[in-house]
């Protein structure tokens, strides 16, 4: 229960640095410092893979989750806002363990591409059901929900796959911050914590995502004077500015805590860039889609 976790963060006075925001009442909870903005990613999927492969007609999937409907919804509005078509939906279980009849259905409202939101065991699930109907049109869903292994198991005939992203990839070159993580997880391995392993199967996009975090506490910290406690420390969160490098070498935008979202439905949603990656058979890594601008979540969904 989020909001129950959040209300006993707050009681205590402890701030919740990068939590995965996705329901409403997350995005204006006091004592959330989230770094970006997953709540977006679908919309951000249907509308940048469609201009990255020049395709109007969208198929959506996910669970029947309230919250999870509530973003197909948001995502077929910024569809249509965008000037694309919106094939339908459908909207499975969390419980179900075959997926081939939700698959079918999706397949026969003719969509170009997908856009599909699932915890990623059925993620994998989906793209291995939609590989045995045959179904070879585009999909894309959240960055980090789909394993390593899933997807380079589905080998060179997986139709083109693409995520919705916040962060470069882990293994992306020419980001100073990046290069600085490797370093340390490269440590953190030798000194015999198999955890920070930067081999793809450890999923190591989540580890770089708790350490991002880490720079948030270490840059808020600096402008605590005197002894650090609970008081002071949320304090100066909520007047920090934090950098993740500079210029195009940045990782994420400049954050300012002080400075809300001018949305009031989303005051705590300071970042809410969302950009395009493509999944590379041959190279077994994702890449940048260069060809498609970033989006601005909360310009896709006002």
């Amino acid at each position: 229960n989020t909001d129950a976790f959040t209300a006993e963060l707050e009681n205590h006075g402890l701030p919740a640095i990068n939590p995965f925001v996705n329901a409403p009442s997350d995005f204006v909870n006091p004592i959330n410092f989230p770094l970006w903005s997953p709540n977006f990613a679908l919309a951000a999927c249907a509308v940048l893979t469609a201009r990255a492969t020049h395709l109007t007609t969208v198929g959506f999937a996910t669970l029947t989750l309230p919250i999870n409907v509530a973003e197909v919804h948001s995502a077929i509005t910024a569809t249509t806002n965008a000037g694309l078509k919106s094939a339908g939906d459908v909207e499975l279980p969390i419980t179900s363990t075959d997926l081939s009849p939700f698959a079918r259905q999706l397949q026969q409202m003719n969509p170009q591409l997908d856009a599909v939101q699932f915890p990623p065991f059925l993620t994998g699930a989906w793209l291995a059901a939609s590989q045995q109907l045959g179904v070879n049109v585009p999909t894309c869903t959240q960055d980090g929900l789909t394993d390593y292994q899933t997807v380079a198991g589905l080998g060179s005939s997986l139709p083109p796959f693409y995520v919705a992203a916040f962060l470069p990839d882990v293994y992306s070159k020419g980001y100073p911050l990046i290069d600085q993580f490797r370093s340390q997880a490269l440590a953190e391995v030798k000194a015999g914590d198999k955890q920070a392993s930067l081999a793809p199967t450890s999923n190591p996009q989540l580890t770089l995502n708790a350490w991002l975090a880490t720079q948030v506490v270490a840059q808020a910290s600096a402008n605590v004077k005197g002894v650090i406690n609970r008081t002071k420390f949320l304090t100066a969160l909520n007047h920090s500015t934090v950098r993740f490098g500079a210029g195009k070498q940045q990782v994420l935008p400049t954050i300012n805590f002080a400075k809300p979202n001018s949305n009031p439905k989303y005051t705590r949603l300071f970042n809410t860039r969302i950009f395009l990656k493509k999944w590379n058979p041959n190279t077994k890594r994702y890449t940048t889609v260069t060809t498609v601008r970033a989006a601005l979540g909360d310009q896709l969904v006002p």
